[in-house]
């Protein structure tokens, strides 16, 4: 005959499944957020990505620019412009210098004038023309400003994160 094992109740656990049952609802609920973050963040909500990108055209012109910057980091504007005689000009309100700085412009521009807190840059150009402007946010916060292109104008938005 097999001898009984015996069962000494001697260890006492406190079971609260109900409490355990939440532990694991607020760990799926925490790692469905996570998961969120990192599909907005690969979209380009908090920077550069297809949601980011923003792209305003007026006839054969167009802007390309990011609408969500984060705080030092850089991003790049392209401004095209077709069918031009013999100057292209980009004209910036002084504002924007406020939120972000240019920190480099290709072709580079033969001039630039300040008149009425707008700076205006001249680009000797013919025909069909790219400028590139590299920019770097220096203060967070919302700022939309009005550019002009060959008197073409053009809202720019930028939602800058710290």
């Amino acid at each position: 005959m097999p001898k009984q094992e015996s069962i000494l109740p001697g260890l006492v656990l406190d079971e609260d499944l109900l409490l355990h049952n939440t532990g694991w609802k607020i760990q799926r609920i925490g790692w469905t957020i996570a998961l969120l973050f990192l599909i907005m963040a690969a979209l380009g909500l908090f920077g550069t990505g297809p949601v980011s990108r923003k792209i305003l055209s007026n006839g054969t012109d167009s802007v390309e620019f990011e609408r969500f910057l984060r705080y030092e980091s850089e991003a790049e504007i392209i401004f095209t412009a077709n069918n031009i005689r013999d100057t292209l000009t980009l004209s910036i309100p002084e504002k924007y210098f406020s939120y972000v700085n240019i920190t480099a412009i290709s072709p580079l521009p033969s001039r630039n004038v300040v008149n009425n807190d707008v700076v205006t840059y001249y680009f000797p150009a013919k025909g069909d023309a790219k400028i590139y402007c590299t920019i770097m946010a220096k203060k967070s916060g919302k700022i939309s400003e009005n550019f002009t292109i060959n008197n073409r104008s053009y809202i720019i938005s930028h939602l800058i994160y710290p």
